[in-house]
């Protein structure tokens, strides 16, 4: 079996008139833990959107080039998105727990992918919560809204809500800007944990979290206001001898 599990060759995306990203190009490690960097407005995002086609929501959107995930080819007009969003799971830069019980956030969707006896759904949702840490601090109130979660619990109860559908990809856009400190080191010593489990792509603007976590490294920068990704590499590599001028001043804290 190839070591990949995302591939994206040529892949560009316009709203409307607007170009977003142009030719992006690159391959993620399966089990690997991948960072994207680079200012806002650079396209990282919309990278993310395009590779479970969230973008699909998004009017005037259109998306060029090859998405693979593992075997699937991401962008064929007959790709199953319900059973492709089981594959390839997304956390959110601010925590959305669904308005709803705790224990429901996790029957929910699990539910929807067809899961139905009650002894699976207990399981499923107790091994989610415990892999996320969350387990013994929510076992007695799991009838409780998520809502009255702290921020750092409701991410991680969305991560738990993610994996609850045992995915093989998980898209994570800055799972921490929205965290206090404690609460941010929780959820990033969690992302380097499912290292050997999942593979991560992690959108972060916090370039030690990057460098602490990550196997590799990707930067975007825009271009004649157009996002591209101008290096990719090992993260040794990108922040020790990178091959950009751009993302040597970037890495330096020079620019962006």
């Amino acid at each position: 079996m190839s070591s990949v599990a995302l591939h994206v060759e040529g892949l560009s995306v316009r709203f409307g008139e607007q170009r977003v990203l142009e030719e992006v190009s690159m391959s993620a490690e399966r089990h690997a833990v991948t960072a994207l960097m680079g200012p806002s407005g650079c396209g990282k995002t919309s990278f993310l959107l395009c590779i479970n086609r969230l973008c699909d929501h998004a009017s005037g959107c259109t998306v060029s080039g090859r998405v693979r995930v593992e075997d699937e080819d991401v962008l064929a007009p007959g790709t199953d998105l319900l059973r492709l969003r089981r594959k390839v799971g997304m956390i959110f830069q601010r925590p959305t727990p669904f308005p709803l019980s705790i224990r429901r956030n996790l029957e929910l969707p699990l539910r929807e992918h067809g899961v139905r006896s009650r002894a699976a759904l207990g399981e499923a949702v107790e091994t989610a919560l415990r892999n996320v840490g969350l387990w013994d601090e929510v076992k007695d109130r799991l009838e409780t809204p998520a809502l009255a979660l702290s921020g750092g619990q409701r991410q991680r109860l969305c991560i738990a809500r993610a994996i609850a559908l045992k995915p093989q990809v998980l898209l994570m856009d800055e799972p921490c800007s929205a965290l206090d400190p404690i609460s941010s080191g929780v959820v990033e010593d969690l992302i380097a944990g499912f290292r050997g489990r999942y593979t991560v792509l992690i959108v972060t603007h916090n370039l030690a979290q990057a460098r602490r976590i990550a196997d590799h490294c990707g930067v975007f920068w825009l271009t004649d206001g157009v996002g591209r990704l101008i290096e990719f590499g090992a993260t040794q590599q990108v922040f020790e001898a990178p091959r950009d001028p751009v993302t040597a001043a970037y890495v330096q804290g020079l620019r962006g």
